[in-house]
């Protein structure tokens, strides 16, 4: 995704209250907050846990919200111009840090709530870092050595306990999201079996690939989450234009399930609750236009988030997460020459 510099402030006089949409179509209806401040910056919104969202903003300021109530804190640690929460859990805020006010030279870290509870989690030997997932008891992320590979990394609270999560004989990999000492990313090699990836432990060997026996041929995959007895991502067909599809992976046997919702052209889940799954979509081939999209369990119907904004104003939408509670973050781009961005929460409401 590519980050964007500046935008103003047309659509922030929305922010101050909740707008509700329905769909007709739709089992569940969702009330819509957008999450942002005053300021004339867009905001994105990546993480949720519990009343927390969590992402950053178009200046590079790191951003805690509480979905109830819209308020929130920049969580720029002291000394540092940039910053952005990519993920919440177990108390925590993890993402990154940066010296300039930009979306460069990015620093694993986390926070417990407040700037000054930042915790360094940047290993010696990189150039970049960033965590994207975890709890009090482990970390994930990726990282960049100075020998420009990128590598997954694992850390239990200090960036002294850094493990690279790189199988043997592997040119590169990602670590996306954890849970119960699992974890889930990505691995390639040259000559192995490449594609998306499950550790058991912090042994960066103790990990298989994940299978894509399914309608089509894939020649490659992604794991971005990982819940109960799901994991989700998204696989890319080996056919030319190599469209990805959403996937799940389900049970011990790490049965795949391809998602993708009849007529559209690409799409991908970037987190689940273990009930639900969120993530986007494209629906035209020739349109840089997404919609944020939210499926339920191994069913490819999914449903599009974006019928609940506001009419008229957003162009295209994302969706990043999802609480116990099936309430889900993400973000919407404006209609102004801009590409105005902010924040999103979609609220679920079943119907009577």
């Amino acid at each position: 995704m590519a980050y964007i510099q500046a935008v103003r402030c047309k659509i922030l006089v929305y922010f101050a209250g909740l707008i509700v949409c329905a769909s007709a179509l739709a089992q569940t209806n969702y009330r819509v907050r957008l999450l942002g401040g005053r300021e004339p910056l867009g905001t994105w919104g990546y993480a949720i846990d519990g009343n927390q969202a969590g992402g950053f903003t178009t200046l590079a300021s790191a951003r805690l919200w509480n979905i109830q109530t819209g308020k929130f804190l920049d969580l720029n640690p002291p000394g540092y111009e940039g910053a952005g929460i990519r993920a919440i859990g177990d108390g925590m805020q993890l993402g990154w840090r940066s010296i300039a006010r930009n979306f460069s030279n990015h620093l694993a870290c986390f926070w417990r709530g407040t700037p000054e509870s930042c915790v360094d989690l940047h290993p010696q030997g990189f150039t970049y870092s960033e965590a994207l997932g975890g709890d009090s008891n482990l970390q994930v992320g990726w990282g960049l050595l100075v020998d420009e590979r990128y590598v997954g990394l694992a850390w239990r609270g200090t960036k002294q306990s850094a493990i690279i999560m790189l199988p043997t004989g592997y040119a590169s990999s990602f670590c996306w999201s954890t849970e119960s000492g699992k974890i889930v990313g990505n691995a390639s090699s040259y000559s192995a079996p490449s594609g998306a990836a499950l550790w058991s432990s912090t042994d960066p060997d103790d990990f298989v690939i994940l299978p894509t026996v399914g309608p089509y041929p894939y020649d490659g995959s992604i794991a971005t989450d990982i819940r109960g007895e799901f994991i989700v991502g998204d696989a890319s067909l080996a056919s030319y234009p190599n469209p990805f599809h959403a996937a799940a992976w389900t049970s011990s046997k790490h049965v795949f399930h391809d998602l993708h919702p009849p007529g559209w052209e690409y799409s991908g889940i970037s987190a689940t609750n273990g009930v639900q799954h969120v993530g986007t979509g494209t629906p035209n081939r020739n349109s840089s236009v997404t919609h944020a999209l939210v499926w339920t369990g191994t069913s490819r119907q999914a449903l599009d988030l974006h019928e609940f904004l506001p009419p008229g104003l957003f162009w295209g939408s994302e969706a990043w997460g999802i609480n116990k509670d099936g309430v889900i973050v993400g973000d919407a781009y404006g209609q102004s020459g801009d590409y105005s961005v902010t924040a999103v929460i979609w609220i679920p409401e079943k119907q009577k």
